[in-house]
């Protein structure tokens, strides 16, 4: 794309800073009485004797007391409180989307606001955190209309557990609570702390409704403290009270489980259909089970005759609710009419009306490549058609399809390309395992007897077929036919395990002239492009998705590891039955590879409108064979719209490698892959307003081979792989609009992964840059 010198748009983009930084900083003090100022920033020195991480963790905590903070800024330089000083008092459309949507009400600076700071800071170290002897003052320091507020607090030495019993009227109750104890976190010489408290009543309660006390709730434990005999520790005693005078606490069984299959709101209940199956009481209005008992029997852990578990009943729910037929899950206790220690369950399913839906959508992408010159435009239509319940046991069925184009329309150089797939998927909510291979681990004892349970109870099978081609015009057609089963593992909220034990790939190159002078006939990239069958028989690969839950600070992290192996079965068998000669499928080679993949993902809240985020990438693919390379759509790249933003897909490395300073004009396709990849990426994203938001980045990386490559040289990893680091950098606006996010990246080439041919500089120097520099439209944010 063509575009404007940096050094005069930077110019003029410093002489617009300057000249709104001195509006905005040297303006807003007119605006201000005489005897006002605006609160600048709030400091906290803490004096404690906390080691280092619970002292963060309550310098955070005390952050949130106080009463008044900061006006933020737009963009780092402008203060919000200037657009809402200058639009005030002018009712038009637009000076009210200004006040509002890019300014913010001054934070005019109130003495009273600091001082109920401090005793709202000093209540809760004293009431909440066991410092019963803590002082919490401020000091005030005001220039310029600014002023800072300087929070000293000395938290002296906190109070400690000396000594915990239980008490209470109704004594087999209170020793059945105190036998439960050996799992609480309160023990003797751990700090005072209202929220451990808090915790341990709600570790109590959950502990005897699951064991039958479903009316047991947190308002019958009492905590009493006393400090008679210490200094600086506390006797605790947590009381069981009984729900009344002369009464106790009943334990319940369960009555009567009704499973209502087709429920809708004001069904007549008397005049439906039942049949108990499974120790449970199925009812209908239909001819027909929406979803088969047995099924839904799998999904269910109450059973009648045993002890009330509220765990169970939120299992229950939990697993019923991932059936993809019912629209509404609700599950219903009640005292049975039988007995007065007894409780009916009632499980009402809402199914929805139709079991087919179908969506379509419409794809658009676009990417400038300023350093060649290219612009690409793509598009693709989509369709899905799914089946919430195809075999009446809850399966969902899908068939997607995709048909794309792209194409390239600069006046250099002009590629296209066609894409299709379509993709049937079926997914059954229960464990297949047709050559009883977990209950071979089971009984061989690799997996035990708990995570065998645990395995089949949170685990669905899933299985799929799928045709893929891309046609790069006038360089390759690729045509993939793929096969695959497996699990989906979900033992708790933050951890998922996706399982292929089978998975079979047939992947079809066609080379054209083209392309075979473009790689000058390299060897190595003509090894990774020759026809191959992926195969995993037994065991295929292993992903696993990890989400941490956001700290109280704002700080979150995720990973995503993948491990994936293609012909060790076969590969082993020709060892053992045919050393001497190479197994083909019909002349085509076994792809034996192996591979791995992490993705570390950090997350920080700076403010409510403000975060930053990091990912770390890194991969190793390796051929089983030395007289094999790792096939081409299984090597790493990087560049393009989710990775290193200043570079085009495949358009970086492998190592200091450089397609474009060899042949700068007619090269027309990337393909640089390899086996080995580092990558690293840093965001700062911002809210603008309304619904659009902002971004900075920096991203980092390259990709290498494993081999020595003469026609590519600098392509092999070595001790001078830092070197060969790629650095780019960019700004990108978003518009967020809750189920996607539409992206606009726009980066810029900071430092070449080779040294410039002329000078010998890594660093590019401002006037190569461009104005927009290499624009990237994407869906949703890169990671």
């Amino acid at each position: 794309m063509k575009g404007v010198g940096i050094s005069s748009n930077i110019l003029l983009l410093l002489q617009l800073i300057c000249f709104g930084f001195l509006i905005s900083s040297c303006s807003t003090g007119k605006y201000l009485g005489e005897d006002e100022s605006l609160l600048k920033k709030n400091k906290l020195k803490l004096e404690t004797q906390l080691n280092q991480e619970a002292e963060d963790a309550l310098r955070f905590e005390l952050s949130t007391f106080y009463r008044q903070k900061p006006n933020s800024t737009f963009m780092f330089l402008f203060p919000r409180e200037w657009y809402y000083f200058v639009n005030e008092g002018d009712s038009s459309w637009y000076n009210n989307w200004a006040r509002n949507s890019l300014g913010e009400k001054p934070s005019i600076f109130l003495e009273s606001e600091s001082y109920k700071t401090a005793e709202s800071m000093q209540n809760y170290l004293r009431n909440k955190k066991g410092f019963y002897n803590a002082e919490v003052d401020y000091s005030v320091s005001t220039q310029n209309k600014k002023t800072t507020v300087k929070y000293e607090v000395d938290t002296k030495e906190q109070y400690t557990i000396a000594s915990i019993d239980y008490i209470g009227e109704d004594e087999p109750l209170v020793s059945l609570v105190k036998s439960l104890s050996g799992d609480s976190k309160l023990k003797e010489g751990t700090p005072i702390d209202a929220l451990a408290f808090d915790i341990e009543k709600g570790r109590i309660t959950t502990e005897l409704q699951n064991l039958g006390y479903a009316n047991f709730v947190p308002n019958y434990i009492n905590i009493i403290g006393d400090s008679t005999n210490y200094d600086h520790a506390i006797d605790i005693l947590i009381e069981i009270r009984n729900p009344g005078v002369d009464q106790k606490h009943k334990k319940y069984v369960v009555g009567d489980v009704n499973v209502f299959t087709d429920y809708y709101q004001g069904q007549n209940r008397e005049d439906l259909i039942s049949k108990e199956m499974h120790g449970l009481i199925f009812k209908r209005a239909s001819k027909n089970y929406s979803v088969r008992p047995s099924r839904l029997n799998e999904r269910i852990f109450i059973k009648s005759g045993d002890l009330y578990r509220k765990d169970k009943q939120n299992k229950s729910f939990r697993k019923l609710s991932t059936l993809e037929p019912f629209r509404f899950i609700n599950i219903s206790p009640s005292l049975s009419a039988k007995s007065d220690s007894i409780i009916d369950i009632n499980i009402f399913l809402t199914p929805y009306n139709k079991r087919w839906v179908s969506d379509t959508g419409v794809n658009l992408f676009y990417s400038s490549i300023s350093a060649s010159g290219r612009r690409l435009f793509g598009f693709s239509l989509d369709a899905a058609l799914k089946n919430r319940n195809m075999f009446g046991g809850a399966e969902l069925f899908s068939v997607n399809g995709e048909l794309g184009y792209e194409f390239d329309f600069s006046p250099v150089v002009r590629t296209s390309a066609i894409t299709g797939n379509l993709q049937a998927n079926l997914e059954i909510p229960k464990v297949i395992d047709p050559i009883r291979g977990i209950f071979l681990l089971n009984k061989l004892g690799i997996i035990s007897d708990k995570n065998n349970k645990l395995f089949r109870s949170e685990s669905t099978t899933k299985m799929s077929l799928g045709y893929n081609q891309t046609n790069i015009i006038d360089f390759y057609n690729l045509r993939s036919v793929s096969a695959s089963f497996g699990y989906d593992f979900r033992p708790n909220a933050r951890n998922t395990f996706v399982f292929k034990t089978t998975g079979i790939n047939f992947n079809d190159f066609q080379l054209k002239q083209n392309f075979l002078n473009n790689i000058q006939n390299n060897p190595l990239i003509l090894n990774s492009f020759e026809s191959n069958l992926f195969t995993g028989f037994l065991f295929n690969s292993l992903t696993h998705l990890y989400s941490s839950k956001k700290k109280p600070n704002g700080f979150s992290w995720a990973q995503i590891s993948n491990f994936e192996i293609s012909g060790w079965e076969l590969l082993l068998a020709n060892e053992i039955i045919d050393p001497n000669q190479q197994w083909k499928f019909n002349n085509f080679d076994y792809a034996q590879f192996i591979k791995f993949e992490f993705d570390t993902r950090l997350y920080k809240d700076l403010t409510a409108g403000s975060s930053l985020a990091f990912r770390f990438n890194t991969g190793l693919a390796i051929p089983l064979r030395e007289d094999q390379a790792v096939p081409f759509n299984r090597q790493f790249y990087v560049g393009g719209p989710n990775s290193i933003r200043a570079w085009q897909l495949r358009e970086l490395g492998p190592g200091s490698h450089s397609d474009l300073l060899l042949n700068p004009i007619d090269k027309q396709l990337f393909y640089q892959q390899g086996d080995i990849k580092l990558e690293a990426n840093l965001e700062y994203r911002f809210d603008i307003f309304w619904l659009i938001e902002g971004a900075f980045f920096f991203d980092a990386g390259n990709v290498w081979t494993r081999r020595f490559d003469d026609t590519r040289l600098g392509a092999k990893f070595s001790g001078d792989f830092y070197k060969e680091i790629a650095v780019g950098t960019g700004w990108g606006i978003r518009w967020d609009l809750n189920y996607f996010l539409i992206r606009f990246d726009f980066g810029y080439r900071l430092r070449n992964p080779f040294p410039d041919p002329v000078h010998g500089n890594y660093w590019q120097p401002l006037s190569n840059f461009k104005f927009l520099g290499n624009v990237n439209v994407a869906i949703n944010y890169p990671f």
